[in-house]
């Protein structure tokens, strides 16, 4: 399970995922990440969801959820796979 501060950056990530059909990323939420490709999965999902209209006030919910991915994958060994999809 990737491990989040705060209970609502999980929820607007795993909210996202859902509204996008994407049952890989919600099956990643829980289950973790366990190659390059899982990374780079979950890294296009949060582009995905800061390139999408979002709410007003969302920031502090991108920033955890950004520092609760980015970390989990970095952990895993991983993080080259993630810095990948970072756009430029």
């Amino acid at each position: 399970m990737i491990e989040f501060r705060n209970e609502r950056a999980r929820q607007f990530v795993a909210e996202h995922a859902q509204s996008l059909g994407d049952t890989r990323s919600l099956q990643l939420l829980q289950t973790g990440v366990q190659s390059p490709n899982d990374a780079t999965h979950l890294a296009q999902l949060y582009w995905a969801i800061v390139d999408a209209p979002l709410e007003d006030n969302v920031e502090y919910l991108l920033e955890q959820a950004y520092s609760a991915l980015h970390i989990h994958c970095g952990n895993k060994g991983f993080e080259s796979a993630w810095e990948q999809e970072i756009p430029e």
